[in-house]
This record gives C-alpha cells, sequence and structure tokens, in this order.
C-alpha cells in the first residue's frame, strides 16, 4: 500500500492554535493517553513513533459547521474506534496473505472500509452524543463516494468505482439503488455478503467478508485501485522490534518480544521507550559494543611505581564537593544555574535553556489582607 509518511501540506492552511488543542485534548481524554499528540494529514493517520494521530484535510474548504463535526468524527473514529478496537495482528496476518494478490491495495481498503462502518456504529452505541457528528460524517462521504464512483467507471477505473459502490451501499442500506452497470461483477452477490457487515463484532468477522468479496471479483477486475482511500494500517504492517540483548544478558525480561494486539498497546510500547532519553544510543551500545583488547598499538604501558605528578578534576559535582570550601559550596548552591529543559516540558521543548530562580518574600501587611479578603470571598 502506499505510504502517506511523505504527506506534504502544499499551502500554509492549517487549523488554529487554540481549535487544534481543544481537538487534541479531546483525544487524549477519549485515548486516555496525555502524550498523544494530533496533527492534520491527508488521510487518517497513526505514527506511532511520533505518538502522533492525524485528521483528514478533506473537511477543509467547508460550512463551519460540517468542517467542526467532520473533524470530530475522524477524532472519534481515531481515538475511541480503532484506538481500542481494531486488532493488529489480524489486520498483519489479512494484509500479508494478500501481499502478492492482484487486488493488493483494494482487499487493504476493503477491510478498513469495513472496519470503519463497525466503529462507527460501535462509538454511537457507547457514546450516543457522537451521533449528529456521524451523521454529518455519513452524508458528506456518500455525497463524495457517490460523485466519484461515476467519475471513476468512466475513466475505466473499476476497482475505485466499486469500492466507492460499496460505500453507498453499506451506509444507505442495502435496498439502495445503483446507477452503475456492473456487467460480469456480480454486485446482488456483493450485496448479500456485505449484509453481514451490519452483525460484525471484531476485525475477525470483517476479514471473512473481505475475504468473500475478493473471491467474487478477483476474476472480474484486471487492475488494482489507483487511489488511496485509508491510511489507518499503514504504520501497522512492520512493528518495532523488540530489544535485543547482548550475549552477556541471559535473563531478558518477558514479554518484550510480545505482539501488540491494538494500537494503544503499540502507541504506549513506543512512548514507555521513548519517553526518556535512554532508548537509540543505549540500544547501540549493548547491540554493537565488543569485548576484548583495545585496537590501540600506541599506549604506554603503566608502571606502579610511578609518582603522582599532577591531580586532575573533572566538572562532577562530586569534585567540585571536594575542593569547595564551606562558603563555596553555599555560593554553589545559591547561584542561579542554567539548565536544559530536556523532556520535562515536551519534547518541542528539548533544547531550550532556562534558570531557576528564588522568589524573594514580600512580607507586607497590605498583601496579607488582600489575601485575607480573597480567601474569604473564595
Amino acid at each position: 500500500m502506499v505510504k502517506m509518511n511523505r504527506f506534504i501540506q502544499f499551502n500554509d492552511e492549517t487549523v488554529d492554535t487554540k481549535t487544534l488543542l481543544l481537538y487534541e485534548r479531546l483525544g487524549r481524554a477519549l485515548a486516555d493517553a496525555n502524550y498523544l499528540e494530533l496533527t492534520e494529514r491527508k488521510l487518517l493517520e497513526f505514527r506511532p513513533q511520533e505518538g502522533a494521530v492525524s485528521m483528514s484535510v478533506f473537511w477543509r474548504h467547508r460550512t463551519e459547521e460540517v468542517t467542526h463535526a467532520g473533524r470530530l468524527s475522524d477524532i472519534y473514529l481515531l481515538t475511541a474506534g480503532f484506538w481500542k478496537h481494531f486488532n493488529i495482528g489480524i489486520w498483519e496476518q489479512f494484509a500479508k496473505k494478500y501481499s502478492s494478490h492482484s487486488l493488493k491495495k483494494f482487499s487493504s481498503e476493503l477491510l478498513l472500509l469495513l472496519e470503519e462502518f463497525r466503529l462507527v456504529d460501535k462509538i454511537i452505541k457507547e457514546r450516543p452524543g457522537t451521533s449528529s457528528a456521524f451523521d454529518i460524517r455519513r452524508a458528506t462521504y456518500v455525497s463524495w463516494h457517490r460523485s466519484s464512483v461515476h467519475a471513476n467507471m468512466q475513466k475505466g477505473f473499476i476497482a475505485d468505482g466499486l469500492l466507492n459502490e460499496i460505500f453507498i451501499v453499506l451506509h444507505e442500506g442495502m435496498f439502495s439503488a445503483s446507477s452503475i452497470e456492473w456487467g460480469p461483477i456480480q454486485f446482488n452477490l456483493i450485496k448479500s455478503i456485505l449484509e453481514k457487515a451490519y452483525d460484525a463484532r471484531d476485525t475477525q468477522d470483517n476479514t471473512y467478508i473481505a475475504q468473500r468479496i475478493i473471491e467474487v471479483i478477483e476474476q472480474s477486475i484486471q487492475n488494482d485501485l489507483l487511489h488511496q482511500y485509508y491510511a489507518v494500517g499503514d504504520s501497522f504492517i512492520e512493528q518495532p522490534k523488540p530489544f535485543e540483548y547482548h550475549q552477556g544478558i541471559t535473563d531478558a525480561a518477558d514479554g518484550e518480544d510480545e505482539i501488540k494486539d491494538t494500537i494503544e498497546e503499540v502507541f504506549r510500547a513506543w512512548h514507555e521507550e521513548n519517553e526518556d532519553e535512554e532508548g537509540i544510543h543505549l540500544q547501540y551500545e549493548l547491540e554493537h559494543g565488543r569485548s576484548g583488547k583495545t585496537e590501540g598499538v600506541e599506549a604506554t604501558e603503566g608502571n606502579e611505581d610511578a609518582e603522582i605528578e599532577e591531580v586532575g578534576y573533572g566538572q562532577s559535582e562530586a569534585n567540585e564537593r571536594e575542593q569547595s570550601t564551606d562558603e563555596a559550596r553555599d555560593d554553589i548552591d545559591n547561584e542561579e544555574k542554567a539548565m536544559k529543559a530536556g523532556h520535562i516540558f515536551g519534547k518541542e521543548h528539548v533544547n531550550v535553556i532556562f534558570e531557576e530562580r528564588r522568589v524573594a518574600v514580600i512580607d507586607e501587611a497590605i498583601n496579607r489582607q488582600k489575601l485575607i479578603v480573597w480567601r474569604e470571598e473564595q
């Protein structure tokens, strides 16, 4: 499947900061992940390495009501739907099975389309307040697919046109009439298979439906999809490799190589590994370290009888204490020190330098009086 990680914004249109922050807080609350970040990309997308989810630019240039409801539906679907209820293991097995199939892209997109339909229904049942946003989403996408199916069929993009029509039938009902003459494609049989989507309980059920449909059409459609409609599964084809211990460690912790079943588990695993500045360079040293003699050949041989000519001190805190008197130590403790923010204040501030200063205590009677008044008012 075509990767979406090279999506480039060709203009400077962005969601205003205040609105984006509100959307991001909503996503964090629904996913129960306070580290989650929200961006805007071409399609719905998960990026575990960055701890980010992306809503689609599809909702731009529409009325304010549709744009807001559409973005909300994206966030609901990402964080309350796919986050916990999309089985990555089954998805990977399915993608691997059709990796060399003539309709490889169509098969993956079809499964994700079925999953979206299942998860929307599941979210609405769990959170009825989301129904209004999903109603607008459904109407907007059905209208878009209805116009796309005619354009694709006129250009001979049969696989794209069929995917458009399947979306319309799922969301409008099995009795919706098709304006396309499908010829050798047994669309009525496809519709009868799609009826099972209304009772699908998990990703495995939708996998069975997708396989049945592919069996029906694989002899009738020669060319695969031209366009991409979903990107939510792209990040999980290759999960992060388990930590590799060097040969000196024999009692590696259990569970390091467990396969993650949900998107939530994958994100949390990435977050736990990357939240400290320990991951990459430490792993490199453990995996590539070498034991044995040094390669240096010009080293001077040590002499235990040699006299000490000079004592050097590094910049460690212990050495400074040894060289300082009590008065100097007090000065060191009290002086204002510039420090790097690191990851304490978020990765965007990793190189920010800040200073800690003691606040001067001003004990004035008028301030105490104000404090008493404020407390009484509260």
